[in-house]
């Protein structure tokens, strides 16, 4: 509560000092002109401005409203009514001039004309608005830019990094790993250069939540990201494998999409160069110094209104970032991130950090550029879930790491680059399904498959290790290149129950509830046997993964009891209250 307090006043005191900015000057304007109708020009600018702020907040406090309690809103509103709201939006400000104007000139009035102590205090009360405003968010802000990692070691490898994830994608539905179709035909030609991870899996089965997993090399637990508007807090904004590569001098671009992929979004900070058409100086002042709370609040209030007034008055149509990620459009955008890291590759010297995220394989429909396994099935008409169509997607994105491949070699700089090829969390946001996870090192160096269960934030200590930089405190994952425990103890966490919004179409989550808040499920696995627990009712589900490559040895393989004990001792670690796990011993 105190954060949240402390957050509103300071949002609160931002404003007022922006508002103070502006208006200073055209206070001195208004007081040197001689000319009443440039005076008149200048009052009506300045009481213009608290006028659009008032106006906008109104404008969504009234959407907030409508769209919670009868889910209808500005997003939701199409042709003339979209004209309705940009109507009354004017209404309301042109009501609002007057008074503004007035309440602004008997301001102006009081501080020009008042005793000479009263201006004394006014001037003391914004000097101290100003140093509040300032002074602490930035003093808390450069605290926490020092826990940034920065390394300026001459030894270490310096290669290029292709991060390559799949939106939902099944390791068994791939032929590099074992499947009857060839679904990934290119993979399996230069099987013999993979280091191929065969039994691995998310630690979160939603994208944002699985993405900064694998950023950070920490549990979502730890970061407390799982889902939208989940975003990285506190340190946890600065240690990132993104930030540790960009302290190294790698120029680091991210080629996936709004909302739920972008790092700027996600609030990933010193970590991207660009992120989908945004560079980190689009970013601000807001993110680059201030806390995250602080920045966070301020930047969604502006973005929220922004994208109201865009679209009621039909500049630009609000997206519905469900919608946006399961759309044929945005499929299509695919073969342009292989184009753009292309561009970079010719225009830039640094060496390369790149984050590419595929979102052909998301479902539930799918828009293959190549009917293969699906031919003659009308892509217009499809079932969702049509794993004809899956296989051919997949298709597609083994198309697309051949691009990379290629394009690498035909400069000669695929020997100097590492590509990584992973997924967010199986299909259909599942936590049980192998998802792949392969290596291709320079020289085909660490080939081999590897049958030991791996997890996502097991890939930043990885690439750390090969660059022979030692593994910050902070990861919770372990480099693949060591020895590896086949009974070690796997955790995956899960949203709780969704239902879809009848008006966006976008999943909505059940409410947060403590003591797990967003995480509705956790899932342990050890060897081929998994466990899971519903964080809501407390009821249990078990199995095994299937398919799975490897033989287990009973013995080893733990019962319900100890996998609690696993859990527990997850949660525990990353401070949430496990009374009532406790009562299920």
């Amino acid at each position: 509560m105190l954060d949240k307090l402390l957050v509103l006043l300071y949002a609160f005191a931002f404003f007022m000092i922006v508002l103070g900015i502006l208006f200073l000057p055209l206070l001195i304007l208004e007081h040197g002109l001689p000319n009443a109708k440039a005076v008149s020009v200048i009052r009506i600018i300045y009481t213009a401005i608290p006028t659009l702020i008032l106006t906008s907040l109104i404008l969504i406090l009234v959407d907030n409203f409508t769209y919670t309690m009868f889910r209808f809103g500005i997003i939701t509103s199409k042709g003339i009514l979209r004209g309705i709201y940009a109507i009354s939006f004017i209404i309301v400000a042109i009501m609002l001039f007057r008074r503004v104007q007035l309440f602004a000139q008997k301001r102006s009035e009081t501080w020009q004309t008042g005793t000479h102590p009263k201006r004394v205090i006014n001037y003391a009360l914004l000097f101290v608005l100003f140093v509040i405003t300032i002074g602490i968010p930035l003093s808390s802000g450069s605290a926490l830019h020092s826990t940034k990692r920065v390394l300026e070691d001459a030894d270490s490898l310096r290669p290029n990094i292709f991060l390559i994830t799949a939106d939902g994608l099944n390791a068994q539905r791939m032929s590099v790993y074992g499947y009857n179709r060839e679904t990934t035909p290119f993979l399996s030609s230069i099987s013999d250069e993979l280091m191929l991870m065969e039994n691995n899996f998310t630690n979160a089965n939603a994208t944002s939540g699985s993405i900064i997993s694998i950023y950070t090399g920490k549990y979502p637990a730890n970061t407390r990201c799982l889902y939208p508007p989940d975003i990285l807090n506190d340190k946890n904004a600065y240690q990132h494998l993104p930030g540790i590569l960009q302290s190294l001098g790698y120029y680091n671009a991210q080629f996936s999409l709004g909302y739920y992929v972008d790092a700027y979004e996600l609030n990933v900070r010193d970590g991207f160069n660009e992120a989908n058409g945004r560079s980190s100086a689009a970013t601000g002042i807001l993110t680059n110094y201030l806390p995250t709370n602080y920045s966070q609040f301020i930047s969604s209030v502006m973005t929220r209104l922004s994208t109201r007034l865009l679209h009621v008055f039909y500049v630009k149509d609000m997206e519905n970032p469900y919608a946006q990620v399961t759309s044929k459009a945005e499929y299509d955008k695919d073969a342009d991130k292989i184009d753009n890291i292309i561009d970079l590759l010719d225009n830039k010297e640094e060496p390369l950090f790149v984050h590419m995220h595929w979102l052909g394989t998301h479902g539930p429909k799918f828009s293959p550029s190549k009917q293969v396994f699906s031919s003659g099935l009308d892509l217009a008409n499809q079932t969702p879930w049509d794993f004809d169509l899956y296989d051919d997607s997949i298709l597609d994105f083994d198309h697309a790491i051949e691009t990379l491949y290629r394009e690498l070699d035909a400069r000669g700089i695929l020997q100097k680059s590492i590509i990584i090829i992973g997924s967010d969390h199986g299909s259909q946001w599942s936590a049980i399904d192998r998802v792949p996870l392969i290596f291709i090192f320079p020289d085909g160096e660490f080939a081999d498959k590897k049958p030991q269960n791996s997890q996502n934030i097991d890939i930043a200590p990885t690439i750390l290790d090969y660059m022979h930089i030692d593994k910050p405190d902070w990861m919770d994952g372990i480099s693949l290149l060591d020895e590896l425990n086949p009974y070690r103890p796997i955790i995956s966490v899960s949203v709780g129950n969704t239902v879809v919004d009848s008006a966006t179409g976008e999943n909505i989550h059940e409410d947060s509830k403590p003591p797990f808040f967003q995480f509705g499920k956790v899932t342990v696995f050890v060897c081929e046997k998994w466990y899971q627990v519903n964080l809501s009712t407390f009821d249990w589900n078990e199995g095994v993964v299937s398919p799975y490559i490897s033989q287990c040895d009973n013995q080893q393989v733990v019962d319900q009891a100890t996998a609690l004990d696993y859990i527990i001792t997850y949660f525990t670690r990353f401070g949430f209250d496990t009374n009532k796990l406790e009562s299920l011993r």
